[in-house]
């Protein structure tokens, strides 16, 4: 069977799910690991262990958590970062648990990095419990800011069906979300997403269309605190469910240029949304 066809098809890897997730995560750290060890014996620290010159890190580390939205920026070329956090949702008298969601970003150019994602392990009170989905995916930069031209950058990814199908889809569902920000003073600006993905409807097994789109105000309380508001919307195709709005709001709080704490809270604005979500992560930059 080819990669195509296994692609093309339904396929799960229940019981499998946690051990390859683990396994990713464990090899992901080993890596960056041998990376700092390597380099003090190599005599030249301008390269990372995959050969990839480092970029000079001259800002403070920013993330794609906690917002629905992501950062219209990459990660610097040479460098990688972990975002982990912790999720929690409930909806009337039905609650979830979402943890340790996991993002390894890899900077593999000036413009472009590797993404690798965990959907963590799922618990809720409806005796839904079990592995989520990885992800697979990149980042590219389109656009830098520059005058009235905002920062954008492009994320084609694929979520695989690693995790328990109880909890998670058991097909591949590919996206493409396209995130986008502008300064508006030194201390405030504005960014957004618009993403588009093919998801599996439970039913039919057939992929539809689901879109979403958020708008985001950032701001600096300090050099070290930042926070946001945000609204995001899910609009999908019958078959999917209804369309879901929702706001939320998150503070982040630079321990260093390259450690970062985040927490956030939100509700939602109509019946099919959540009623309200809060967590929490950490982030690091190496």
């Amino acid at each position: 069977m080819t990669l195509l066809e296994m692609m093309g098809r339904t396929f799960t890897l229940r019981g499998m799910g946690g051990c390859l997730c683990a396994a990713m995560f464990c090899l992901a750290a080993v890596l960056i690991g041998a990376a700092a060890a390597a380099e003090p014996a190599a005599g030249n620290s301008e390269y990372n262990f995959l050969g990839v010159r480092k970029a000079p890190l001259n800002k403070p580390i920013t993330t794609d958590r906690p917002s629905f939205g992501d950062a219209p920026v990459t990660v610097p070329s040479g460098h990688f970062l972990l975002e982990s956090g912790y999720r929690y949702g409930r909806d009337g008298d039905d609650s979830v648990h979402n943890g340790p969601v996991l993002l390894l970003r890899s900077g593999l150019a000036r413009n472009l990095e590797l993404r690798l994602g965990w959907d963590g392990y799922v618990y809720g009170s409806n005796n839904r419990e079990g592995f989520g989905n990885t992800r697979v995916g990149l980042k590219v930069q389109a656009l830098r800011e520059q005058g009235p031209v905002p920062s954008l950058v492009v994320i084609p990814e694929l979520v695989l069906p690693t995790g328990d199908a109880n909890v998670v889809t058991d097909e591949v569902e590919p996206m493409v979300r396209i995130a986008w920000g502008h300064s508006l003073t030194p201390s405030t600006a504005i960014s957004g997403n618009f993403n588009v993905a093919a998801r599996a409807d439970a039913d039919s097994s057939k992929h539809r269309l689901a879109y979403a789109a958020s708008l985001a105000t950032g701001f600096a309380l300090s050099t070290r605190v930042s926070g946001y508001v945000e609204y995001f919307g899910i609009f999908r195709e019958s078959g999917l469910g209804r369309d879901t709005h929702s706001i939320d709001s998150g503070l982040a709080y630079l321990v260093s240029n390259r450690l970062q704490l985040d927490a956030f809270v939100g509700a939602g604005l109509n019946d099919a949304a959540q009623d309200m979500f809060a967590g929490a992560g950490i982030s690091h930059l190496w």
